[in-house]
């Protein structure tokens, strides 16, 4: 592929953002993490709970769909959905 063909192609990789996100660790993750290595490459956010998430930047939001590159410095490619979703739940309860 051309360098020109790449750039106009809009590749995944120009849209990626980073959201820092907190909830209140009284309550269960406001998402739940599906897809995983048993469906696809990466894990997706599903079953979303907005209300209850807040963000450091209030311009920066996860939706339904959005796919899970990494949590806390880990990378999730490769993760199946369980695995993930027990990541995040291990760093929920951290912090």
């Amino acid at each position: 592929m051309t360098e020109q063909t790449a750039t106009s192609s809009g590749h995944w990789t120009k849209r990626v953002q980073e959201i820092v996100l907190s909830f209140s660790a009284d309550s269960d993750c406001p998402f739940v993490v599906a897809g995983g290595s048993e469906n696809a490459p990466f894990p997706i956010v599903s079953c979303l709970r907005n209300d209850l998430l807040t963000y450091l930047n209030e311009n920066d939001r996860i939706s339904n769909g959005y796919i899970v590159l990494e949590v806390q410095g880990r990378k999730m490619a490769g993760l199946t959905s369980y695995d993930a979703q027990k990541w995040l739940r291990n760093c929920c309860v951290r912090g």
